[in-house]
This record gives C-alpha cells, sequence and structure tokens, in this order.
C-alpha cells in the first residue's frame, strides 16, 4: 500500500497541523504492515523543525521524501499523487486540499471547515475526526456521507515523549502557576481569564497566570512577573507544561480536546468551557462549565480554578487523569488511520 501524504505542514509549521503531519508520519513508520509513505514537501517556506523531531530516522517501512520548493499555488497542476510517482492514497492535512490525478484521498479535520470548501470535502474518499461531535456536524452542516467520516482518537503523548526522563512528578510551584496555550485570540476569552485571576488574588490567592502561544490580543504584563505572555518555542512547551500547577481552556468551538488532553499527559488539572469533543474524551475528570455561565460571571470561573489549584496535589486524582490521557496516543491513531484506508482501498 502506497501512502502519499502532504508533508509540508510538518518541517515549516511547529504547532497545530504542523505537529499533526509530524506525529502521523512518526507513527505510521514505526507500525508494522505492507505500507510504504511517500512524502511530498510542495512549497516554500524555511523549515522550522529539527530533523531529528520529525522521527524519520527510526523508520521501519520504505519513506520516500520528495521536495519541490516551489509556490504551493502550482501544486494542482501536475497533481500530487503525480509528482510522487503515483500511489494508491494520498492524505490531506490541509483545506483546501490540492488536486490529486488518480489515487483515492482522505483528509484529516482538527476543525469544522468553512462552508466554501464544502463541495470539496464532500467528494474526497474519507475524512478523518477525532471527535463524534464533529463527525456530525459534518454530516448535518455540508452534508458528508457518514461512511465516509471516520472518528480517530487523537494523540497526545508528544510532549511527554519530549520531555523523557524529566516528566516524572514537577514539584509544586510556588506560587502556583496556572497557564493558557495558544495564542490569546478573542474567541479564547483571555480577557475572562485575566479578570478571573485578578478576582483570585484580591481573595488572597497568590498564583501566577501565563500565557503561552503566538501573538493576539494585548495582554497586560504586570511589573512583579506575576502575569506573563510569551512565545518559547516548541521545544520549551514540554517543560513549561510539567511545571503548571493546572490549565485553564476556554474557546468558542473545538472539534478535539487535544489541548487539555496535554495537559491530563502530565497530571494537571484542567479548567475548560463545557464542549461535545471535550465531554467525549475526559471521562469527567475536567472541570466543564458553561462559556454563557462564566461570561456573565467571571466570579465563577475564579471559583473553578480556586478549586482545581486546591486539588492539584491530589495524586489519585493526577494518576486518573495520566490514565485517561494514556489512553490517546499517536500508534492508536496510526493504527485506526491504516485500517481506514486499507478497508478504503479494498472496497
Amino acid at each position: 500500500m502506497r501512502l502519499g501524504v502532504d508533508y509540508l505542514p510538518a518541517s515549516r509549521h511547529a504547532p497545530g497541523i504542523g505537529r499533526y503531519a509530524r506525529e502521523l508520519v512518526r507513527a505510521l513508520v514505526t507500525q508494522p504492515g505492507d505500507h510504504e509513505l511517500r512524502l511530498l514537501e510542495f512549497g516554500r517556506g524555511p523549515a522550522v523543525v529539527d530533523e531529528r523531531a520529525l522521527g524519520l530516522h527510526a523508520a521501519s517501512c520504505p519513506v520516500r521524501r520528495s521536495r519541490w520548493p516551489l509556490p504551493r499555488r502550482l501544486l494542482g497542476w501536475p497533481g500530487a499523487d503525480t509528482l510522487l510517482g503515483g500511489v494508491d492514497l494520498f492524505h490531506h492535512v490541509l483545506v483546501p486540499p490540492p488536486a490529486v490525478r488518480r489515487a483515492r484521498q482522505s483528509l484529516t479535520l482538527s476543525e469544522l471547515p468553512p462552508p466554501e470548501h464544502a463541495e470539496v470535502i464532500r467528494a474526497l474518499d474519507a475524512v478523518f475526526v477525532f471527535s463524534r461531535w464533529t463527525a456530525d456536524e459534518l454530516q448535518r452542516g455540508i452534508g458528508v456521507d457518514a461512511a465516509r467520516v471516520h472518528v480517530l482518537p487523537v494523540g497526545c503523548d508528544h510532549w511527554r515523549r519530549e520531555l523523557g526522563d524529566a516528566a516524572g512528578p514537577a514539584a509544586a510551584a510556588v506560587p502556583p502557576t496556572i497557564l493558557v496555550l495558544g495564542a490569546p485570540r478573542t474567541a479564547r476569552h483571555p480577557a475572562l481569564i485575566v479578570e478571573a485571576w485578578r478576582l483570585l488574588r484580591e481573595r488572597g490567592l497568590e498564583c501566577r497566570l501565563r500565557f503561552l502561544g503566538g501573538r493576539g490580543e494585548a495582554l497586560p504584563v504586570t511589573d512583579d512577573g506575576t502575569l506573563t505572555h510569551a512565545l518559547p518555542g516548541e521545544p520549551a512547551l514540554p517543560a513549561e507544561l510539567a511545571a503548571a500547577s493546572l490549565l485553564v481552556h476556554l474557546s468558542e468551538v473545538e472539534a478535539t480536546a487535544v489541548t487539555p488532553l496535554e495537559a491530563f499527559s502530565f497530571g494537571l488539572p484542567v479548567v475548560a468551557n463545557d464542549l461535545p469533543a471535550f465531554r467525549e474524551a475526559l471521562d469527567d475528570e475536567a472541570t466543564l462549565c458553561p462559556l454563557d455561565e462564566l461570561r456573565a460571571s467571571p466570579s465563577r470561573l475564579a471559583d473553578a480554578l480556586a478549586e482545581a489549584l486546591a486539588g492539584a496535589g491530589d495524586e489519585p486524582a493526577r494518576a486518573r487523569r495520566e490514565a485517561v490521557a494514556a489512553q490517546f496516543t499517536w500508534a492508536a491513531h496510526a493504527r485506526a488511520a491504516l485500517a481506514g484506508w486499507r478497508g478504503l482501498l479494498r472496497a
């Protein structure tokens, strides 16, 4: 089975879809079977990820990388599969996907696609998603055939793996650190989180609030360093997460629970808004609050944060969270993807 993969994001984009492309292939190359990987890197831009982080040096199946440093818009003319010398199936990771001439096609969606791409997505042979809710939304919202949508487990073991031997329980931070991952965009309600944190401090609870991610809204930074916004490189993130006391994650829409699960992989408590993808994956081990309630009363969020901080040292609870995360590995994702592709090619 010759599998083509749109691999450009793996080396050109550190977070998000870049991490997905890296971890998918990193897991695929270690899986037993008759598959051969052909990785297409079509597009411009400097590599921002170290080659060792790609994991291709540990491949136990045939792997071929094809690099074309040309403008991405030119990819549609020859076809992605043609440039790879022909494949049985080409797997996309970006929307809109590039043209494929003959091979069957699949796509992973980590968020709901804009309506203008509905027709292209409906025409694909398979769509991989990370939650049942997302599968239902694709069927209801843009009419994707239910038989073509496959719910696969997301992986969350990447940062714990990268931290290696230092991934054990960290000493309790003093004062405790509340962590927010991702660019502080309006849809993630950074102002609400800051307001709840200030309420905690007014109540006499000393704690730090740390935003880690790309540029978004301007955030105040206090003179004493108790509120910070940093853009650490990807290699620094595992240690940052392991040293935190809890994760707070608010978002209007999420199609995957990967961010809370990343925190669970280190045993951290999580406070998040109540979303279907979170309920599916987190097994009642996170504090989930309706977003409308939190917006109406920031003290509700402050209460949830205070309670989570108070229980952060509960070792049985930490073990339960780690056990939830242990079910979501990239190896499990790769096995499910291979099963889906083999079934598709047999049909």
